[in-house]
């Protein structure tokens, strides 16, 4: 009896086995028959790998175009001293924020230090004024926080206009409507 009872389990041991071995045959092959084994495995993602020379190099696609900024032109202030020159000056914003009338601005092409941004309302004959310093940043000179509060302002249109001027430049914006409640 001990002897019939070994036989069965090895028997079964045996059999199931057989049906993992087939069952991992069956799950190696693709509908079409093919196991891979004949295809070199593929990478995804470039893997780096190190020259003699210490320098880093990836496998994989060069690319063939990086997306770059234009090139900007940023022209340097004349010395202090001799004639102002012309500036571009852009009125970027001019706004009834409930309070007054804000805006900000920037001198185009321009990089420099020292000079005033000043927002002119007119409406008939009467105008108004705010003034800020100028901060140069990376391209430009930059006129921002330029407000005129209500108390200052009747309800109506007011032509707006953002001036600049420094000891080497000047310039004036175009003309904007703001309307005023």
């Amino acid at each position: 009896m001990r002897t019939a009872r070994r036989t069965r389990v090895l028997g079964v041991g045996a059999l199931a086995l057989a049906a993992a071995a087939v069952g991992g045959f069956v799950a190696t092959r693709s509908p079409d028959g093919d196991t891979g084994a004949e295809r070199p495995a593929t990478s995804t993602a470039a893997s780096p790998s190190v020259k003699p020379d210490g320098s880093l190099v990836l496998s994989g696609a060069t690319p063939t175009s990086v997306a770059t900024d234009a090139p900007s032109t940023v022209t340097a202030p004349p010395p202090s001293g001799g004639p102002t020159r012309s500036v571009e000056v852009v009125l970027a914003y001019v706004e009834w924020d409930g309070t007054g009338v804000s805006a900000a601005g920037y001198v185009a092409h321009t990089v420099e230090q020292g000079g005033t941004c000043t927002l002119t309302l007119s409406r008939g004959g009467s105008s108004v004024e705010a003034t800020g310093t100028a901060l140069p940043d990376a391209a430009t000179t930059a006129c921002g926080g330029l407000a005129v509060p209500r108390e200052e302002l009747s309800p109506g249109t007011w032509t707006s206009v953002l001036s600049y001027a420094s000891g080497t430049s000047q310039g004036s914006s175009e003309t904007v409507e703001v309307e005023v409640p």
